[in-house]
């Protein structure tokens, strides 16, 4: 009797276990995982080194049965928008990252050729990033609004001490609407006596398009963070440049008495 009820018991214990398998994935019992997201579409001209950006919509349906995917999204050509439509992309998924990975070497989207597509979408995060090039001259990278970098170095320089980190987030939020950008600064170190900073965040940068990405400015910004003093977080000005095809940063950032110098990743550069 003892021996019947402890193999119900394991037996339940199974079940329960597997049924909590997945809970951060997408919903096991979906064949097909959809997703859709707005998009900043940036597109570097080859021949000229010039950029271009427009929003637009990119879709995905994945089919978990035959690990392919099926990929709707535009990208915009001397101010005409073409749509691609592409299915059957060969798809990786690795569930660690929680990541599926789709690819295609060659494809056609209308009288275009797109070749060295990948794209990936991250579900724990709902994001989703693609890139290719077009009849072998544009370079598109559909990616979202956010930029967040996380692996990060920098240097703060107040008159002459210097002091470097490793740890302080960087995010760029660009609104393709109006062309500008919020930036906010997470785990903030100044130097080495100072506490850190939870964050501190700033509004209304102005970003320009270029052949790598985006450049962000502005001067005289305050900073939005309910902070004591805010005066002394006044970002008198920055410059970054968001990279969209490499996915880095770089930019100086002055605040008073205080500039830092910083670049860094979205993602660890032994994982690219």
């Amino acid at each position: 009797m003892k021996k019947a009820l402890s193999l119900l018991l394991f037996a339940v214990l199974a079940i329960v276990g597997l049924s909590s398998c997945g809970d951060d994935e997408p919903d096991v019992n979906n064949r097909i995982v959809n997703a859709t997201a707005q998009s900043l579409i940036h597109v570097l001209n080859g021949q000229d080194g010039t950029g271009s950006m427009a929003s637009g919509e990119t879709k995905i349906a994945i089919n978990r049965g035959s690990m392919t995917t099926e990929l709707t999204t535009t990208f915009t050509i001397g101010g005409e928008a073409q749509q691609v439509s592409l299915q059957g992309l060969a798809t990786t998924a690795d569930s660690e990252r929680g990541t599926f990975t789709f690819t295609a070497s060659s494809a056609t989207a209308g009288s275009h050729t797109i070749t060295g597509l990948t794209g990936t979408y991250n579900y724990y995060l709902d994001m989703i990033t693609v890139s290719y090039t077009v009849d072998g001259r544009y370079q598109v990278n559909a990616t979202p609004s956010e930029f967040s970098y996380s692996f990060t170095t920098t240097e703060s320089k107040c008159d002459t001490d210097t002091f470097k980190y490793h740890d302080i987030l960087y995010t760029f939020t660009i609104d393709p609407a109006t062309m500008k950008a919020s930036l906010k600064l997470g785990a903030v170190r100044l130097n080495d006596k100072l506490g850190q900073i939870e964050h501190l965040d700033y509004e209304g940068l102005s970003v320009a398009v270029n052949g790598n990405g985006y450049e962000v400015t502005g001067t005289n910004c305050p900073t939005v963070t309910d902070i004591k003093n805010p005066l002394n977080y006044l970002l008198k000005s920055v410059k970054a440049q968001v990279n969209v095809a490499s996915g880095s940063f770089s930019g100086t950032f002055s605040l008073p008495g205080y500039t830092l110098t910083a670049s860094g990743t979205e993602t660890k550069p032994e994982d690219k």
